[in-house]
């Protein structure tokens, strides 16, 4: 994500990527991504200052509360992945499939390795599907 949006800011000065480069999140990384166009120190430093004050705040209210919450909410952070993949999607069907393939590479992974290795191995192999299923596309 880091050489992705070094790239895509090519305009901000080094010292302020600098900066931002502590605030990488999915989140932050899936905004500045989508409004490049306002792509700027501030705007930036603002997603990531909300992102961290959020995390933050979440990580007290789920300490205080957590015995509040069902176990079935751990499904939200498996929603949230999703959420952040739908766009990408729509803008290109191919990502989907690479998702596909990646996630079925997981699972017949997970029956000869540990969850990690399978994690590990399926992402390493739809990194490289990407460059045949995407070979000649734009990226920014």
């Amino acid at each position: 994500m880091g050489l992705s949006l070094i790239n895509m800011l090519k305009s901000i000065p080094t010292r302020w990527k600098s900066v931002l480069s502590m605030g990488i999140t999915d989140e932050t990384f899936t905004l500045t991504f989508f409004h490049k166009e306002k792509a700027t120190p501030p705007f930036i430093g603002g997603i990531m200052l909300s992102a961290y004050c959020s995390w933050v705040i979440g990580t007290l209210l789920g300490c205080l509360l957590g015995d509040l919450i069902p176990q079935s909410m751990s499904i939200a952070l498996y929603a949230m992945f999703i959420g952040l993949l739908i766009p990408s999607v729509r803008e290109n069907w191919r990502i989907g499939l690479i998702s596909i393939i990646s996630m079925l590479l997981c699972y017949l992974f997970s029956f000869f390795l540990s969850s990690g290795w399978s994690i590990v191995l399926a992402t390493i192999l739809g990194s490289l599907a990407e460059l045949l299923f995407l070979r000649g596309d734009q990226h920014e």
